[in-house]
């Protein structure tokens, strides 16, 4: 036990903790509400404290946290209300495309066209300007996303499958000027990936320019001359797409990120002040003796939503876990479709092959008691096991497909919106739920 002075850095109230700066150095000192007996307060980052500290298994703890009376407010006293602080401005309109670096991009592909209903749209090589790679354009209304694969070992594609495994490497970010948004970004302390990158003749140029989301998943602004013209010009191929059945997708809904232990709120802090997004909804979600800790964020257009998750290393290791080992870090645990019609949706995409988590019957005897009448019969959603739920808004169905990753890490959500802008706060317990179900069937042998 060591006697130290420093000050506070950070303290979250409805947490009941916070972190303070030694001023020996070394890593920050974590501090808990229940140092203070019971008293209220409200403490001031930058305050002084007088503390000693404690070598945990999860690092340094205070105890003994003596409080200068200037710096720290007694909460019945008087106090101006907590302003945040408004996101910095970045015209982040919409996903332009998503890319998932794979193992087979022809494989990965038609996977996606047979079992989602997408449409190849072109395809990019050695023999159209793209170095040691393979890429499949697919299309499906709203929705663009590029499969890629190297062809040799030393790609940093199949460097990225060798520690992920197929799965989310980039989200293409569309903005009016590609070019001034990276410099903004490196500006506010994102990490450069590349640099704007111009295709195609005047008129009708791309351009890209990449910096670090989180992970290893890159944010590619994306700024075209011509909207709904070609995708990467003298990259990408294109072609007349196949006829396909209908569409019944229509936009990317969400992105839902898995993050390591201790890390949401700096990168809540991150996306607020580099890409200009806000913080829309936090929760708990507890199952079983597991705990996770979410909040999402959502860039000022509202069309670019991620769900950020960390596990609470408090509670035991669960599926997130399990996730961000598979992993090998942090990165996408799911996409999530737009559909106006989730039902014919369902029942495409399982006869196409997909698989669905299923939902005990339960649920549905205490759904409408929970949320009241929701416009579709209690027995058809429990037909397809579709959760339902209810927000100030409107209404929202979901569903969860079973992953087919062998690291079962990547999966994906299928959801339709009346109304509703949440994320089925009331269903989150039961996608996990449903999860640990499939986890424990997978454990067993021959299954």
């Amino acid at each position: 036990m060591t006697a130290c002075t420093g000050r506070i850095l950070q303290f979250d109230d409805m947490r009941g903790f916070g972190f303070i700066g030694a001023d020996d150095g070394g890593e920050d000192v974590f501090l808990h509400a229940s140092v203070f007996g019971g008293d209220s307060v409200d403490l001031v980052p930058g305050a002084r404290v007088e503390f000693q500290i404690m070598e945990g298994d999860r690092g340094r703890k205070a105890f003994a946290v003596q409080l200068a009376a200037e710096p720290v407010r007694i909460a019945d006293q008087p106090k101006p209300p907590a302003q945040p602080r408004p996101p910095a401005e970045m015209d982040i309109t919409a996903i332009d495309h998503i890319e998932f670096y794979v193992d087979d991009a022809e494989q990965a592909a038609a996977h996606l066209c047979d079992y989602y209903g997408f449409a190849v749209h072109g395809r990019g090589g050695p023999d159209a300007g793209q170095g040691g790679c393979r890429a499949v354009l697919l299309r499906q209304q709203e929705i663009t996303l590029l499969v890629t694969s190297a062809l040799s070992d030393d790609h940093h594609v199949a460097e990225y499958v060798r520690r992920h495994g197929d799965g989310v490497a980039v989200i293409g970010l569309t903005v009016e000027d590609a070019h001034a948004a990276f410099a903004e970004a490196v500006e506010r302390g994102a990490a450069s990936v590349l640099p704007p990158v111009v295709l195609g003749d005047r008129g009708s140029r791309v351009t890209f320019a990449s910096v670090l989301g989180f992970g290893d998943v890159e944010h590619r602004f994306t700024s075209r001359e011509a909207p709904g013209g070609p995708f990467a010009p003298g990259l990408i191929g294109e072609i007349a797409p196949l006829p396909v059945r209908d569409g019944l997708l229509e936009a990317v809904d969400h992105i839902a990120v898995c993050l390591r232990a201790g890390t949401l709120d700096a990168t809540v802090e991150h996306y607020h002040d580099v890409f200009g997004f806000s913080q829309t909804f936090q929760e708990q979600i507890v199952v079983g003796c597991q705990r996770m800790d979410s909040k999402v964020v959502q860039s000022a257009s509202g069309r670019v939503t991620l769900t950020l998750v960390e596990p609470d290393t408090t509670y035991d290791p669960g599926q997130i876990d399990e996730f961000l080992h598979s992993h090998g870090g942090a990165g996408v645990q799911h996409v999530a479709f737009l559909t106006k019609d989730i039902r014919a949706a369902v029942r495409c995409a399982s006869e196409g092959g997909v698989r669905f988590l299923t939902t005990p019957s339960a649920y549905y005897e205490t759904l409408t008691p929970r949320v009241g009448p929701v416009g579709v019969p209690v027995e058809a959603l429990q037909e397809l096991s579709i959760l339902a739920d209810r927000d100030g808004s409107g209404v929202m169905f979901q569903i969860f497909t079973e992953s087919r990753h062998p690291r079962r890490t990547l999966f994906y959500e299928l959801i339709e919106r009346r109304g509703a802008r949440t994320f089925g706060s009331n269903n989150i317990k039961a996608l996990y739920e449903a999860v640990e179900r499939q986890r424990a069937i997978d454990r067993v042998p021959g299954i």
